[in-house]
């Protein structure tokens, strides 16, 4: 599998796993228009046919979309999911936008009836604000997840106050930033992870809503930069490339502590 390429070597993180950040940069939200993007290659990347991804389990997948997207923006890498083994199931939210509370219960609901379903815990994939969403869902419903996966969000600081000051005023205007909510903006960094719940961090190298330094959370597993801009990372290649190895190391660690809890037995009982 080719892995994505990146601007910078990776480097130990304070909690000793891999890391990679880069100095912080001012960013623009004319980077966002700009018409050179790696998301222009997906059809014809290798990712996209599943090559070099690791076989699935068959384990559900949620992707949430960002501020303004919809489960049908999300089609395409969840419909790859399901090509690679897994089961991508919708979040619920069909437009992101209006009630926070209303888009949490749809992905509550959604995520529960997939692993009822399923008979395993899912991985949840969040997009921008679908990435804050998500790790609300992590902390109401741990027993449900067992990875958690960011593209293109910020979870280390209240992400309304990270983003672009238009972004960020224009987000707690089309979801209505209450004080409950405000309140959980602030609350969310602070958070410790439950143990067995496996975080990464996939950030993009010109993203024009988020400054770099805002980027990784010191309670993930990996936070890694791959080329590319924030609006189309759920489109980019070298996103996919890294769900889908993530995916594949889900899939050997769990297969491995099932094989490890087997050996524990005697393989034949005696009076």
């Amino acid at each position: 599998m080719a892995f994505a390429p990146v601007e910078k070597d990776f480097h130990s993180a304070p909690n000793g796993h891999l890391d990679q950040t880069s100095p912080s940069d001012k960013r623009l939200l004319g980077y966002e228009i700009i018409p050179a993007d790696p998301a222009f290659m997906l059809l014809f990347h290798p990712v996209y046919r599943g090559e070099g991804v690791p076989k699935g389990d068959g384990s559900p997948i949620m992707y949430i979309p960002g501020l303004g997207g919809s489960d049908r923006l999300m089609n395409g890498i969840r419909g790859w999911s399901n090509r690679t083994g897994y089961t991508g199931i919708r979040s619920g939210v069909d437009w992101n936008i209006g009630s926070w509370r209303l888009h949490l219960r749809n992905i509550k609901e959604n995520l529960r009836q997939a692993v009822e379903a399923t008979g395993q815990k899912a991985t949840i994939v969040g997009h921008s604000l679908g990435g804050t969403y998500g790790l609300v869902e992590v902390f109401e419903d741990p027993d449900l997840v067992d990875t958690f996966i960011t593209i293109a969000s910020v979870t280390k600081k209240n992400i309304r106050k990270a983003a672009h000051s238009l972004v960020g005023w224009g987000g707690s205007v089309a979801i209505a930033v209450d004080p409950e909510a405000e309140e959980i903006l602030e609350l969310l960094p602070r958070l410790p992870l439950p143990d067995w719940i496996k975080m990464y961090c996939i950030s993009m190298s010109t993203d024009g809503v988020f400054l770099e330094e805002s980027f990784g959370d010191p309670r993930a597993e990996e936070s890694v930069i791959v080329p590319g801009k924030h609006v189309t990372a759920v489109w980019n290649p070298y996103v996919w490339e890294h769900v889908g190895r993530i995916q594949g190391e889900k899939v050997k660690r769990l297969r491995e502590a099932r094989d490890a809890k087997i050996t524990q037995f005697p393989a034949r009982f005696t009076a």
